[in-house]
């Protein structure tokens, strides 16, 4: 099971961010597709820290597993979020046994990725990892009509 998931409500665009990673694993294409389109609306300091992992039938886990621990290990977050599309499908499972082989690391995983989860994600980036997930979870469920 996840650590934590959080979320907020304003954007400061000159904020300075803290060092966060937001990992968005997903059937493909749909990671990216996500990532391109919260880029065409958002500057590209708010969206730097979006690394996408898209999920194909044929995709080898252990490979995303070793390229994400990479990433972590190159990057070194304070804090690291994980988005993923389904609960209980494949790159949900694999963001989960990414999380258990990081327990230096604080993470969160949130399941059921939108675009305006996404831009929310982005926009609350300075906040504490159980702040930035509580929000995220509440601005998701009033995204929902």
């Amino acid at each position: 099971m996840p650590h934590k998931i959080l979320l907020t409500d304003s954007v400061n665009f000159s904020m300075n961010l803290k060092k966060s990673i937001v990992l968005l694993i997903t059937h493909a294409p749909t990671g990216t597709s996500f990532i391109e389109a919260m880029r065409s609306i958002l500057p590209e300091n708010l969206t730097e820290a979006f690394i996408p992992f898209d999920i194909y039938p044929d995709t080898n886990p252990e490979k995303i597993l070793s390229k994400a621990q990479k990433i972590i290990h190159d990057k070194i977050p304070n804090d690291i979020l994980f988005l993923t599309d389904l609960t209980g499908a494949t790159p949900f499972n694999l963001a989960q046994k990414i999380i258990h082989t990081l327990p230096q690391y604080e993470c969160a995983l949130i399941s059921g990725v939108s675009l305006a989860m996404l831009i929310k994600t982005a926009n609350y980036q300075t906040l504490s990892l159980r702040e930035w997930v509580s929000e995220i979870r509440a601005s998701a469920l009033q995204w929902i009509e």
